[in-house]
C-alpha cells in the first residue's frame, strides 16, 4: 500500500488514469476555440475554489496545445518566481524561453536567433529602467484608477512638489525624460515581442497562451505587480493570457494591498481581466453525473494500492453522496481522505485491519471535512445526528447507510436522542488522530461557519 501518489496530473502523464473524470473536455475545447479567433490580447481568468484541480487542468490544457504548431503556451508558476522583486522579468525571460522551444521543436529557427536576441536586449532594458523608475510610482501608474492619482502628470506633479520641498527641483526634468524613454521602451519590447510571432506558416493564426497559476499562494504584493504587468507591458496582439484563480482569495489580496472594499477590489480586478469563467467541478457532478465521483474513487484507491479486503469504495462513495449537500467535498480533500486512511490502517496491527477499516474510513473522511463531528466521534465513540446551523443536517445523513451496509447492525447501539453509538470507534480513533497532514492554503470543511451542537443526553 502507498501512502503519498503522484499528482493527479503526473498520473495522468503516465497513462494510468483518464483525463477526464470532471467532464472537463467541453470546456477546454471551447476556450480552444475562442483563443484561436481572437485577434487581440485577450486575458481570461478560470475560477475555482482550493482544490479543484485547476492547476491539473490548465496543465494538461498546455501539453495538448503544445502539439499545435500555432500555438506557444507557456505554464508561468507565480508562487516559483516570488523570490523576484519584480514579476516583469521573469514573466519576459519565460517567453523567451518558450519561444526559442518552439521555434526548435518545430524547425523554425532558422536565421531567427537575432529575433530572440533583440527581444533579449529590449526586454533587458525595460527590466532595468522599470526598476529605476522605483515601487511607488510603478503601482501608481498601474492601479488603473485605484489610487487617486489618475494620471502621469499628477504623478510628476506629486513628486515635483515633494521634491520642491526638498530644493531638488533638478530632478523632475530628469524623471520627466526618464518616463518618455521608458514608454519609448515599452513600446520597442512590444514590437520586439510581436516580431518573435511573425515566424513559419500560418503567421496569422500564431497564439501565444501564457498560463499563470498560483496567484493565491504567492506574496500578495507579486501577485498584484503580475496582474498589472500583464495589463500595462504584455499586451500585444495573439498574446493572450489564462489566469487559474480563487477569486474570493484574489479580492482578499487586493482589499489588503490597497486598503478598499470587497466592491471596489472586484471593480479593480475586472479592468485587468476580458472575461472570466468557472471551471467544472465535483459539485456540478451532484445534478450531473455523479458516476464519475464513483470512477475517481476507485482510480484514487488503485493509485493507492489499497486491498478490496481492507477497504468499501462504494462505501464512501456513498457516505459523501449522503452528505455533499452541506460539505464541500473536492478531489484533493477526497485524495487527503485516502492519504490519512492509507497511514492511519498501516498503523493497525494485522489482526485489527479488517475490523477497524470501516472505522478509520470513517474517521477519516470526517477528520478532513467536518472537524466537529470528528472530535466528538473520538471522544464519544458516536456519530451525532444533527449539527445545525441554518437548519443544515449533516451528521444524520451518515446515519441510515452507517445502519444499513457501512457496519453490521450488532456494532451500533442507539444513544442519545441524537446521536448513535459505534463498537469501538474511540479505539480507532486513536490511531487516526495521531496523525495530521500538512496544511493546504485551505483544509475543506463543513460550509457553515458558526456550529451549534444540538446533542441530547
Amino acid at each position: 500500500m502507498k501512502h503519498t501518489i503522484p499528482p493527479y496530473y503526473e498520473r495522468v502523464k503516465e497513462g494510468s488514469v483518464r483525463n477526464d473524470f470532471f467532464n472537463r473536455e467541453d470546456f477546454k475545447d471551447n476556450l480552444t476555440n475562442l483563443l484561436s479567433s481572437t485577434e487581440d490580447s485577450l486575458t481570461l481568468t478560470i475560477n475555482a475554489d482550493w482544490g479543484e484541480g485547476k492547476t491539473t487542468f490548465i496543465k494538461l490544457w498546455k501539453d495538448e496545445l503544445e502539439e499545435s504548431e500555432q500555438f506557444i503556451p507557456i505554464y508561468y508558476d507565480a508562487f516559483e518566481n516570488d523570490f523576484a522583486s519584480d514579476a516583469f522579468i521573469s514573466i519576459a525571460v519565460t517567453i523567451q524561453e518558450a519561444i526559442k522551444r518552439h521555434y526548435e521543436k518545430f524547425d523554425l529557427d532558422h536565421d531567427k536567433e537575432h529575433l530572440i536576441d533583440g527581444y533579449k536586449e529590449v526586454a533587458k532594458k525595460l527590466g532595468i529602467e522599470l526598476v529605476k523608475m522605483g515601487a511607488n510610482t510603478t503601482l501608481k501608474l498601474a492601479t488603473g484608477g485605484l489610487l487617486k492619482a489618475d494620471s502621469i502628470w499628477d504623478i510628476l506633479f506629486d513628486k515635483a512638489e515633494e521634491l520642491d520641498k526638498r530644493e531638488n527641483k533638478g530632478l523632475v526634468s530628469e524623471k520627466y525624460d526618464a518616463f518618455l524613454n521608458r514608454r519609448k521602451t515599452i513600446q520597442e519590447y512590444q514590437e520586439a515581442l510581436e516580431a518573435l510571432l511573425e515566424v513559419g506558416p500560418d503567421i496569422k493564426d500564431k497564439r501565444i497562451i501564457f498560463f499563470v497559476d498560483e496567484l493565491d499562494r504567492c506574496r500578495p504584493d507579486f501577485a498584484i505587480h503580475v496582474i498589472e504587468k500583464i495589463k500595462h507591458l504584455f499586451s500585444v496582439s495573439h498574446v493572450n493570457f489564462v489566469l487559474a484563480i480563487n477569486r474570493e482569495q484574489l479580492v482578499e489580496i487586493v482589499k489588503h494591498a490597497y486598503g478598499v472594499n470587497e466592491d471596489d477590489a472586484y471593480v479593480y480586478l475586472q479592468k485587468f481581466v476580458h472575461v472570466e469563467t468557472n471551471l467544472p467541478t465535483l459539485k456540478d457532478l451532484r445534478t450531473n453525473d455523479d458516476d464519475n465521483l464513483k470512477l475517481y474513487i476507485e482510480e484514487l484507491v488503485d493509485s493507492f494500492q489499497i486491498i478490496e479486503s481492507i477497504f468499501d469504495s462504494e462505501g464512501l462513495y456513498n457516505l459523501i453522496r449522503k452528505s455533499w449537500r452541506y460539505v464541500d467535498y473536492n478531489p484533493r480533500s477526497i485524495e487527503r481522505t485516502l492519504t490519512l486512511f492509507s497511514i492511519s490502517i498501516s498503523s493497525c496491527r494485522e489482526e485489527k485491519k479488517k475490523d477497524f477499516y470501516p472505522h478509520i474510513l470513517l474517521l477519516s473522511l470526517l477528520k478532513i471535512h467536518i472537524p466537529p463531528i470528528y472530535k466528538d466521534a473520538k471522544g464519544n465513540g458516536r456519530i451525532m445526528k444533527k449539527i445545525r446551523s441554518e437548519d443544515a443536517v449533516v451528521g444524520g445523513n451518515f446515519i441510515d447507510y452507517l445502519k444499513n451496509d457501512f457496519f453490521p447492525e450488532s456494532n451500533i447501539t442507539g444513544g442519545a436522542s441524537n446521536t448513535v453509538e459505534i463498537e469501538s470507534l474511540k479505539e480507532a480513533a486513536k490511531i487516526v488522530d495521531m496523525y495530521d497532514l500538512p496544511s493546504d492554503l485551505k483544509i475543506n470543511n463543513i460550509k457553515v461557519k458558526d456550529l451549534e451542537y444540538e446533542v441530547s443526553d
